[in-house]
């Protein structure tokens, strides 16, 4: 059988220590610390299983458990998951939280790399803040899935202020 040969690109985790300043939220009064690495590869396969998990379906509180334990440090998630209980925190709520910090995750500066270019330019026209993505015009579903990522970012913004 012929070879093809080598493939794959080395990476390092997404956010490393040295780049940047570690995040952290308030959780009911506990100081929670995101974790300062994480894996695109880890963050498709959760997003793969929540595909096919309805909203009313148990297992989606599961997804919504292992994203979270993606994002926060390890140290404090059992603190985190505790104070969840104890406050008997909803799928919405957990979800709502999910959202927030993975906006505030994916939204950091990371720092470019040698071999980078500085990225395009920027446009001169865009959309309105409020407008509809392409993919979303006329299905309600997505248009609601952004609008709400959107007020939990707001929220965790406000609460990180």
């Amino acid at each position: 059988m012929a070879n093809l040969g080598e493939f794959g690109t080395p990476h390092e985790p997404e956010v490393e220590e040295s780049d940047a300043e570690p995040l952290e939220f308030g959780w009911f009064g506990v100081t929670i610390h995101l974790a300062t690495s994480y894996s695109q590869v880890t963050l498709v396969d959760l997003m793969e299983s929540a595909r096919s998990v309805d909203e009313a379906d148990p297992t989606a509180m599961v997804i919504v458990k292992d994203m979270l334990r993606l994002f926060i440090n390890a140290g404090d998630f059992g603190t985190f998951w505790r104070i969840a209980k104890q406050q008997n925190q909803t799928l919405e709520d957990l979800t709502a939280l999910m959202q927030g910090l993975m906006a505030a995750l994916t939204d950091r500066p990371t720092p470019q790399q040698s071999d980078s270019s500085a990225g395009l330019l920027p446009t001169a026209e865009s959309l309105p803040a409020d407008s509809a993505t392409p993919a979303s015009r006329g299905r309600p579903d997505l248009q609601l899935v952004l609008e709400q990522g959107a007020e939990s970012r707001a929220r965790l913004a406000a609460a990180m202020g």
